[in-house]
């Protein structure tokens, strides 16, 4: 008769059940926190977008307007974007250091969609509730009523 030391008996046992619900619960942590960390990437990067955008129609628009253009022909140039939009608001004259300007403001309003748990391209949510939110930016454009003349 043959006696087995422990060691050996030991060393051949498998995993518990037990080890391998912990090391999955682990597992399912790791995975749930890089999922969540991927979705508010993807959501800040859609929110960075949209206001980049926004940004350069806002500042489109009040070059093209300092440039002699009228309101209308300014807003038909720009792009449309389904949730910028730039609007203007009313001409008035205003004199500076004795200089006679036309003014307009100039209104950007981004509009978010409501926060409903998940990504999706070409929507972004504004925040913690489920109501639409907008974010707004308005410059004051100045320019001179002469205009410029083409040469011949």
């Amino acid at each position: 008769m043959q006696v087995q030391s422990k060691s050996s008996s030991f060393s051949r046992r498998g995993y518990s059940l037990a080890d391998t619900l912990i090391a999955a619960a682990i597992l399912g942590i790791a995975v749930s926190a890089a999922s969540s960390l991927s979705l508010g990437m993807n959501t800040q990067d859609e929110i960075a977008w949209r206001v980049s955008r926004g940004n350069a129609l806002l500042e489109n628009a009040c070059a093209l307007y300092g440039l002699g253009l009228t309101t209308a022909q300014v807003s038909a140039l720009l792009p449309t974007d389904p949730q910028a939009s730039v609007s203007f608001g009313t001409q008035a004259s205003e004199t500076i250091s004795g200089l006679q300007l036309q003014a307009v403001d100039v209104t950007l309003t981004i509009q978010s969609t409501d926060d409903t748990g998940s990504w999706t391209p070409g929507s972004w949510t504004g925040g913690g509730d489920s109501s639409p939110t907008s974010r707004t930016a308005t410059l004051r454009v100045y320019r001179s009523p002469l205009q410029l003349v083409p040469f011949p």
